[in-house]
């Protein structure tokens, strides 16, 4: 299994998880992968990087890392983002201290993180898997009335609330221990300021300047208006084709981790090949 280590980059909370030699147990980082990309994961709103570990440790041979955005779990202590930018600051100041090329993965809003910094970085990152990322600036895929009526709430306390409630459901919520509940609410000015910064009149960035492979997926078991926004998304890179995790929803990472792993590998075993699949519209 995967062993993990913590520490800082630029005041962000980072997990890593080194692989385990092929012989066994060793120390951190024995096994020989330095001629492998880094696969980074970026999670989404109201969420943080011990909720990716169940992905992580389905890539015991990969050197992953995961950490909490700005405003988020450990990195709260940073305040909450000016806006995209500031989380694709974060992501490349990352990028900058592994010193090696990246394969990018991004959940919901940390997959519009993972898009801007393909744009931005060029080939340090070698290819990107996204999952239901926004796409507000597309035709026919403005933003949700729910997520209006939570940008309305004065109390970011109580808009956090009510995002968990509407994502994980009532009952769920209930359920929470109080300490929980609490670290939400804290993190509710960061969730208004990822609402904030969706963009709504056009890309963040230049598609075109997308050199990376991309996996842009959805899963099987959504609603069909993110099956069409992943199709749509892919659609505008020149390096992109869609994929389906069959029986998920929005919550991929802890539901179907295994499923989310393959295609991280999908994504490696293209970097480099000068391949690109066409896009994959599933039923």
């Amino acid at each position: 299994m995967a062993a993990m280590q913590r520490s800082t980059v630029a005041g962000l909370a980072v997990n890593r998880y080194r692989p385990t030699p092929p012989d066994g147990p060793g120390p951190l980082g024995a096994a020989d992968t330095a001629d492998q990309p880094v696969v980074v994961v970026v999670h989404g709103a109201l969420d943080r990087a011990s909720s990716l570990g169940r992905l992580c440790r389905q890539l015991p041979e990969l050197d992953v890392v995961a950490y909490d955005r700005r405003g988020y779990g450990r990195s709260l202590g940073l305040g909450v983002a000016t806006g995209l930018d500031d989380h694709v600051d974060d992501l490349e100041a990352i990028v900058h201290d592994l010193g090696r090329p990246v394969v990018l993965v991004g959940h919901s809003f940390g997959g519009l993180v993972v898009m801007d910094a393909a744009a931005r970085l060029g080939d340090r990152v070698q290819g990107t898997l996204t999952y239901e990322s926004p796409a507000h600036w597309l035709a026919n895929h403005r933003m949700q009335p729910y997520t209006r009526e939570i940008l309305d709430q004065p109390d970011p306390g109580v808009a956090a609330e009510e995002f968990m409630r509407r994502v994980v459901g009532d009952d769920a919520w209930e359920r929470l221990p109080p300490s929980t509940k609490a670290a939400r609410r804290a993190e509710g000015g960061a969730l208004l300021a990822d609402l904030r910064a969706l963009p709504q009149d056009g890309p963040p960035f230049d598609p075109e300047a997308v050199t990376a492979r991309m996996v842009v997926a959805y899963g099987g078991a959504s609603e069909d208006r993110l099956r069409r926004a992943a199709t749509d998304m892919a659609a505008a890179f020149p390096h992109a084709r869609v994929a389906v995790v069959p029986g998920a929803e929005h919550p991929v990472h802890l539901t179907h981790p295994r499923e989310l792993a393959a295609l991280v590998r999908s994504v490696l075993a293209t970097v480099g090949d000068g391949v690109v699949d066409p896009i994959e519209g599933a039923a």
